[in-house]
């Protein structure tokens, strides 16, 4: 003998369950643990959202590595303030180091030395 389906009863689309229907609502034809487990499909939008929200946390990461490769610089940087030598350009464009160990080999602090390098590839780009 069959089940006789009650009046007010419907099937859910997604796991078969019979499930009592008491308003049509966003989702008919679900059960309600299907509806709670429910989203909907990312859209263009929702990604630059999250994008946009992970975004400060990535600058402020890469802001705090650059703090402390100033507050490690800073106090050994003995030419600050003194015009660039050709030695040191030549220090700052050739070498292989990190930029804070050029720093330290140069006697400049590392914002100085990343300016420097841009100043001069910049210069030397436009001839």
């Amino acid at each position: 003998m069959t089940k006789r389906r009650r009046p007010d009863a419907g099937v859910c689309r997604e796991c078969g369950v019979e499930f009592r229907v008491y308003n049509t609502g966003p989702m008919p034809g679900r059960c309600r643990p299907c509806k709670s487990r429910w989203r909907p499909p990312r859209t263009y939008a929702d990604r630059r959202a999250g994008y946009r929200a992970n975004r400060l946390a990535r600058v402020m990461a890469v802001r705090k590595c650059i703090d402390r490769a100033q507050a490690a610089t800073t106090p050994k940087a003995a030419r600050r303030g003194l015009p660039w030598t050709p030695a040191e350009d030549a220090a700052v464009l050739g070498s292989d180091l990190r930029d804070v160990e050029t720093a330290l080999l140069v006697g400049r602090t590392y914002q100085a030395v990343v300016a420097r390098r841009h100043t001069l590839r910049k210069h030397a780009s436009t001839g």
